[in-house]
């Protein structure tokens, strides 16, 4: 933590100002109190936050009892209430995945003895922080570390099908935003991977809310394992299609991936050389959730359904995205 924050700059505090009548503050992650904690660093503003659950993607779905696809829909639904209550106050996320949504907890376990707690999450671990060369630690240095619990195994007992948004870190207001993100790049649109002046915006929490959907709806990233730049262009360019004539011409490294008419080069076997698109990766059975073998979550009409929806959000122009009130008025969460 940063020494010496204004408390006023926290994003996470900023929350406690919005008014918790609003459809969507339930999905918020709203702190309970804070402190602050005088060290050799500086002053840190310290907040105490509710206890919540997993993240909503990967394998959250594996242990639940309940409907997946029903649960699934709904948490992509709250996700997109989440955000509309925070574009309703003028501020945008700027690292909006599936690992900052975590599931509401139940009252079960507040209920739990501490040594039922305990043998469910197990007893707290720390990691002693020492330097490469052996010597002693600066005053500045923490002297260990906690290791966190292992909040994947609780039980479906003690979970909702409430989900929450977290970590507010790179929040920031409409109205000045950075001249970059820090979210992961598989979760940026194509303007902000290239770096195009006046990028970061609304539009890039629109983006992140659609590869968001498709994480929690099909239980893994829309563009899984994929890091680098150019790579991630040339995948977006096999899901949705040539970008504008003047981008396209522009970028040179196309012919590593395309023909002049767009056609993927890379044929090699298995899945390189299938045809990719949404409503392909849409039918790709949810691995983690147990069902019968090859069965998607999703009948036909519904993976219609989402993958026009998420179209209406993977555009090139930013200006032609959804907002973030059109997406919760789609027919797919109807």
């Amino acid at each position: 933590m940063a020494g010496d924050v204004n408390q006023g700059a926290v994003p996470d505090l900023i929350l406690t100002r919005f008014d918790k009548s609003v459809p969507g503050a339930e999905q918020i992650a709203t702190p309970l109190d804070s402190f602050s904690i005088d060290g050799p660093n500086g002053s840190h503003q310290c907040i105490v936050l509710p206890i919540l659950g997993p993240c909503v993607s990967p394998g959250l779905w594996i242990e639940l009892g309940m409907d997946p696809g029903r649960i699934l829909r709904k948490g992509a639904y709250q996700a997109a209430l989440a955000m509309q209550f925070l574009h309703m106050h003028c501020l945008c996320h700027g690292d909006f995945r599936p690992s900052n949504i975590l599931v509401k907890l139940n009252h079960n376990l507040n209920q739990l003895p501490e040594d039922e707690l305990l043998a469910l999450l197990g007893h707290s671990e720390r990691a002693y922080v020492r330097t490469g060369l052996g010597k002693d630690l600066p005053a500045s240095s923490p002297q260990y570390l906690t290791i966190p619990s292992d909040i994947s195994r609780l039980a479906d007992k003690y979970l909702t099908d409430t989900m929450c948004v977290i970590d507010f870190s790179e929040a920031y207001s409409i109205s000045a935003p950075p001249e970059a993100l820090g979210m992961p790049e598989n979760y940026l649109p194509p303007e902000a991977l290239q770096e195009e002046e006046n990028s970061v915006g609304l539009s890039c929490d629109i983006w992140a809310l659609a590869c968001t959907l498709f994480g929690i709806h099909e239980q893994i990233p829309l563009f899984y394992m994929i890091y680098d730049r150019v790579e991630l262009l040339a995948e977006m360019v096999r899901l949705f299609g040539q970008p504008p004539r003047a981008w396209w011409v522009e970028w040179e490294v196309r012919r590593d991936f395309f023909d002049d008419q767009g056609k993927w080069l890379r044929g090699g076997g298995g899945d390189a050389a299938k045809e990719w698109s949404l409503e392909v990766a849409l039918d790709t059975p949810v691995e983690v959730v147990q069902s019968e073998p090859r069965r998607s979550v999703t009948p036909k009409e519904e993976q219609r359904l989402m993958a026009e929806l998420l179209y209406k959000i993977f555009r090139y122009d930013p200006e032609q995205r959804l907002s973030v009130d059109d997406f919760l008025a789609h027919e797919w969460f109807k």
